[in-house]
């Protein structure tokens, strides 16, 4: 059985929508003596319970990634729908089977000795599924798959971090809950009727764009599906094609070799058995042995880089009393989320000063003197100080606001809407509509006012660029953290995993540049300052603190230490 294993998983993966698994049908009924009916209802609950056992692992991923950019709702939706269809089938499949025999009865051209076969093959299809549920097996069929799949796709994740390894990727980089979604995806697409021989194409084609999806840089996500992809299938192929030849050979012909002898002389076990065993064990000890180096080999090298890195630097606290004190001649400082409500820091300075203990979204305005943010329902502003507060609009849904560039409106979102407020008349107006917006920032430019904002779609979160003259959109990249540059010439997207943040031509959507986050960190929440040359962010991890960038060098410095700090602005005075 592990050898027809074998052969079905060979042509499975040559033939489009795995029409090839059938030989397994044809291979346990000819060569090892298993009636037609038997050999159809084996395959068939292996097929269903293996579809239910993939909805179930769907289903548990979602509920656990959670930095995936991916619809957790329509992945467990896509899921629940999969697993309920199969469990439908798997119920009603002995009237499947029935009601198919008695539909080739209806044939008249197929010659009637055969239609009376191929009835009775099906009916003892439909026996042997009864057979099975009556038998109480179900849950046992169903956990076997499940741990036949888990192991599966540990094994493709093994491989995939061994073809990341090159970069000094490794399991913090890809986890498995993350990863899994891909790995499915791909497989799943190469099932389907579009797919070609060997699911080329279809395959590397899903690959690129989960993977996207999820967080991964294009290149990455293109080498590693088509490296992954002929790794296996030559792999597949090798193995498959040996265990067809050894099928063929007249050992394996049990239906003529022992057609006639009763159950008793049948053979229990043989020499074949014990060596593919002996195989199977050594192929596994091997790459265990081959895995736990490679994995050592790759932890000493971090530590060779980090040790080395280090050394030369003082990069692992992020200090830079060059640049801090740069910022600090400028008059440059910091209002941001703290535990306490928001806080203010001017760089060089030692303690933060609370401004508010209840607010978020906090953006100076362009003269540094004001301060406008959310508060519950409210769109508000206070002065640099912390006194003035004053409600400017109330919002169903407020998220995120932005000053206009000429300091008299402050915009604001609203769910699937952003609106603007007038400082001085505090008359409300509707500025788009349409997607969820999650963070916005607004800029004059050649054309016309333009707004940048991040928006949630079903599938992932995108920047787009708006016109505010024409009603006109468009959209720069899969990601987040929307800023723009004073200028209004560049606009920000957090990509690669929240590892780098692109700089994108606002009108012509090329990319012009990126900046990378702190060593060996993530970061997130960038948004670019009043000044051209420095874009502020927040580290992601246990501790959340302040990063201020230096775009011209892509150097960063860290401004805060008490490791609860979000949504951060920088507001520089001077050049």
């Amino acid at each position: 059985m592990y050898l027809v294993a074998l052969v079905r998983n060979l042509f499975s993966d040559l033939l489009p929508a795995r029409i090839g698994s059938l030989v397994y049908v044809y291979i346990i009924n000819t060569r090892l003596g298993i009636p037609f009916g038997a050999a159809v209802s084996s395959f068939a609950l292996a097929f269903i319970f293996d579809i239910i056992a993939l909805a179930l692992l769907i289903i548990s991923i979602a509920l656990i990634v959670s930095a995936a950019m991916l619809s957790p709702v329509l992945i467990v939706s896509s899921g629940t729908a999969l697993g309920v269809l199969s469990v439908v089938i798997l119920y009603k499949m002995p009237i499947f089977f029935i009601t198919i025999g008695k539909m080739i009865g209806w044939v008249a051209w197929i010659p009637a000795a055969r239609r009376s076969v191929w009835q009775k093959s099906l009916d003892s299809a439909a026996i042997g599924v009864t057979q099975a549920y009556k038998a109480g097996i179900y849950f046992k069929i169903l956990i076997i798959s499940l741990c036949v799949r888990l192991c599966k796709y540990l094994s493709l994740y093994v491989l995939l971090l061994a073809l990341v390894h090159q970069f000094d990727l490794g399991i913090e980089k890809f986890p498995f809950p993350k990863v899994f979604l891909g790995l499915c995806t791909a497989e799943f697409a190469a099932s389907l009727p579009v797919s070609g021989i060997a699911g080329f194409g279809v395959y590397e084609g899903a690959w690129v764009l989960v993977f996207q999806l999820l967080g991964y840089s294009k290149k990455l996500a293109i080498l590693t599906s088509v490296s992954h992809h002929l790794i296996t299938q030559i792999f597949g192929y090798s193995i498959g094609a040996i265990a067809l030849l050894l099928l063929i050979l007249p050992y394996f012909n049990w239906r003529n070799k022992y057609k006639n002898k009763p159950q008793s002389e049948q053979p229990k076990s043989s020499w074949m058995n014990k060596i593919i065993l002996l195989a199977v064990c050594q192929i596994v000890a091997l790459s265990v042995f081959n895995f736990t180096a490679s994995a050592n080999n790759h932890d000493q090298m971090i530590t060779v880089k980090q040790v080395s890195k280090d050394s030369s630097s003082n990069d692992k606290k992020y200090e830079s009393n060059e640049l801090i004190q740069l910022l600090s001649q400028r008059g440059a400082k910091i209002v941001y989320q703290c535990n306490d409500g928001l806080c203010k820091k001017l760089i060089g300075g030692k303690t933060p000063v609370l401004l508010t203990n209840r607010g978020a979204y906090p953006r100076w305005s362009p003269d540094g003197r004001w301060v406008a943010f959310v508060r519950g329902k409210a769109i508000m502003r206070m002065s640099s100080d912390g006194k003035n507060a004053q409600v400017m609009a109330k919002a169903q849904t407020p998220r995120a606001v932005a000053w206009s560039p000429d300091g008299r409106e402050v915009v604001f979102t609203n769910g699937k809407s952003v609106k603007a407020v007038h400082i001085d008349t505090l008359a409300v107006d509707t500025l788009i509509t349409g997607s969820k917006f999650l963070e916005i920032d607004i800029a004059y430019s050649s054309v016309g006012d333009i707004l940048a904002a991040t928006v949630k779609t079903l599938f992932s979160y995108q920047v787009k660029m708006f016109n505010l003259k024409t009603g006109k959109n468009r959209t720069i990249a899969r990601g987040c953290s929307a800023s723009l540059s004073p200028d209004g010439l560049l606009v920000t997207v957090n990509a690669d995993n929240h590892e780098q943040l692109d700089l994108y031509w606002v009108h012509s959507g090329v990319k012009k540049g990126q900046i990378n986050a702190p060593y060996r960190l993530k970061f997130d929440n960038q948004y670019w300052s009043n000044k051209q040359d420095w874009i502020v962010s927040k580290s992601e991890g246990i501790r959340t603190d302040i990063f201020v960038h230096y775009v011209h060098a892509n150097r960063a410095v860290q401004v805060t230490f008490t490791g609860d700090c979000d949504r951060p602005d920088l507001y520089i005075a001077s050049d």
